[in-house]
């Protein structure tokens, strides 16, 4: 058991940050994103009916940011993902499967669809802010009209 224990020559306080707020499921019973799961057990136990299950959960519920519905990606990595016990992950609606199921796990096909995650990302806040330009750009024009 972990016990936590004092040190009275250090400041215990917390460090004071400003937080972060992630997209999230507006079910407080849902987990909060982002998280890495790992199932281990017998073959047949389950394992991957309770990862799609709560998959499948997020994606009927929705993930929400500020609000509004954000959309879902989901990135499996799993050596048995097309196998014909797994075909429960065929329910899941935000899996690309030519694009992003690793089913030869490296830490280097790790590194590299992490990068590919991050380079979507920027297109995407690029492709938003070009667009919110153009829209403030019409609207100047129609004013001016």
């Amino acid at each position: 058991m972990i016990e936590e224990e004092k040190i009275e020559e250090w400041d215990n306080r917390p460090v004071r940050c400003k937080k972060v707020i992630y997209p999230q499921c507006l079910d407080d019973n849902a987990p909060s994103n982002y998280f890495v799961g790992i199932w281990c057990g017998a073959r047949g136990t389950g394992k991957t009916f309770l990862a799609t299950k709560l998959l499948k959960t997020l994606e009927e519920k929705g993930i929400y940011f500020d609000g509004e519905k954000v959309p879902q990606r989901i990135i499996l990595i799993c050596s048995t993902a097309r196998s014909d016990s797994n075909k429960v992950f065929e329910t899941l609606k935000n899996i690309d499967w030519e694009n992003d199921i690793i089913e030869d796990y490296s830490d280097e096909a790790l590194k590299k669809k992490i990068e590919e995650v991050q380079n979507d990302l920027q297109e995407h806040i690029s492709q938003r802010r070009d667009s919110e330009n153009f829209m403030s750009m019409l609207r100047k024009k129609s004013t001016a009209l």
